[in-house]
């Protein structure tokens, strides 16, 4: 459907860091929301991130089309109310939305720190639709996926559509996760031209369904001014006809008095790991096939793996 904000919503277009400060910091609080599916498919989304082509693919396949919507029927106009309530009126929309015949999957809001919840659906509606019902159950506002991005569209307030992740330097820094060591994951770049001088850490591939595979080809190098350590991926999904699905991008850098080379590669891909695992870009346990690189072997990157990763399902 493309932007909300010309849907007939009555939505007005404005600067994605302007808005979310004129809707205040409850509607700054949406935006770094994590959404939980029910799906094989993909499992979590955190909307400080942009979407990358795999997972788009991947929310295309869920079963609810091209675009959706995502409601919950939880805590009324914002106020807290107690979790029996809440399950009373998530089991009410459920009935609601099987009586109307809506396709739908549970999807959940999850607070960064994960200590809160609030059950919901994602449903094939249509946004004026959407807005309606979301309207019934007396939300503030709705998370719309457009089938390139997700906004966050008010429903109580006329206010503006906001598209995701949202502007600002504190959601910038927020979408940059780092460990203890300064080392820095950055989903959100996009596809660079790493230098010639990288060297080879490893080949991975996993298989987790018919016409559903990725290889990634990971090397290590320097910044130009030879204070950071990069780690590239350079992936390949089989779902993936187009361009986007090729390219290099710079994953994770950390601090080069880290360590060596060897110190920085095997730190860099274990936090890659961990991260894209709690984003659900890569399926559970070690990959299918290992190729060793410059200064880590098979071996290696194998044992790396099950200590992030765990084991593969069933073994």
């Amino acid at each position: 459907m493309g932007d909300p904000n010309h849907s007939g919503s009555r939505l007005r277009v404005g600067d994605n860091t302007y808005a979310m400060t004129q809707q205040g910091s409850s509607w700054e609080h949406y935006a770094t929301t994590l959404l939980e599916f029910q799906s094989s498919y993909i499992r979590r989304v955190d909307l400080r991130l942009r979407l990358t082509a795999s997972r788009i693919a991947r929310l295309a396949s869920v079963g609810l089309g091209d675009s959706f919507a995502v409601l919950t029927p939880c805590n009324p106009r914002g106020a807290r109310v107690s979790n029996q309530s809440n399950g009373t009126r998530v089991e009410d929309l459920q009935r609601e939305l099987v009586q109307h015949a809506h396709r739908f999957i549970r999807v959940d809001g999850l607070s960064l720190d994960r200590k809160r919840r609030e059950q919901g659906f994602g449903v094939a509606l249509e946004l004026a639709e959407a807005i309606e019902v979301a309207r019934a159950w007396e939300q503030e506002a709705l998370f719309w996926f457009d089938g390139h991005a997700f906004w966050l569209v008010p429903v109580v307030s006329d206010g503006r559509a906001v598209r995701l992740p949202a502007g600002g330097r504190a959601l910038k820094a927020a979408s940059q996760p780092r460990d203890a060591k300064g080392a820095v994951f950055d989903l959100d770049a996009g596809p660079r031209a790493r230098p010639q001088s990288t060297r080879l850490v490893g080949m991975v591939s996993w298989f987790w369904g018919p016409a559903h595979s990725r290889v990634s080809v990971y090397r290590l190098s320097r910044d130009r001014k030879r204070s950071r350590w990069i780690l590239w991926d350079s992936p390949q999904f089989e779902e993936l006809q187009d361009e986007e699905s090729e390219g290099d991008y710079p994953r994770a850098h950390c601090p080069a008095d880290n360590g060596s080379a060897r110190e920085a590669a095997l730190m860099l891909l274990g936090f890659t790991w961990q991260r894209e695992r709690e984003l659900c870009d890569i399926p559970d346990g070690p990959p299918t096939e290992v190729q060793g690189g410059t200064f880590i072997s098979a071996v290696e990157i194998v044992a790396l793996a099950q200590q992030v990763l765990g084991e593969p399902a069933g073994g």
